[in-house]
């Protein structure tokens, strides 16, 4: 896919928008948001309105970013010799790629490992992980565009 992608331009192979803020919102029945509220954790919360619950795809490291953090993507903990997700500082190693399916999988490009609501826990602030893909609710998630969410 070619570098000169611009802001909005779909990256049909990563299954994305560039540069383009989106809420992770769980696919379980309480519809939680992927945040990172204190610390580098990620976790599922209630909507807050607050910048830690936007993510945006960075063409040129391949990565998806917090927008309050902007430096900082998804991050497979401990290069990727966990299952715990975080974000972290930028850096492109494969424990921090991931695509979007287009349906409702977030996976890594290497260890084919979605995003998963640990212990498939529909909780306040449940630790958020990678799991060998087993098409439950848990791993079950919509990518929408800040655009396009309703207002809070």
């Amino acid at each position: 896919m070619p570098d000169d992608l611009k802001t909005g331009d779909m990256n049909k192979d990563w299954g994305m928008k560039v540069n383009t803020p989106f809420h992770v919102i769980s696919n379980l029945p309480a519809g939680r948001y992927l945040d990172v509220p204190a610390g580098r954790n990620m976790v599922i919360k209630t909507r807050n309105g607050f910048s830690s619950q936007e993510w945006y795809f960075h063409q040129l490291s391949r990565t998806i970013r917090n927008m309050k953090h902007k430096t900082w993507s998804w991050d497979i903990q401990s290069a990727g010799r966990s299952s715990n997700m975080q974000a972290y500082n930028t850096n492109s190693g494969w424990f921090q790629l991931f695509k979007w399916d287009g349906k409702d999988n977030f996976y890594n490009v290497q260890n084919k490992k979605v995003l998963d609501v640990a212990g498939g826990k529909d909780e306040e602030a449940t630790n958020v992980q990678v799991w060998k893909k087993n098409n439950s609710k848990a791993q079950s998630w919509r990518l929408t565009y800040t655009k396009d969410a309703k207002k809070i």
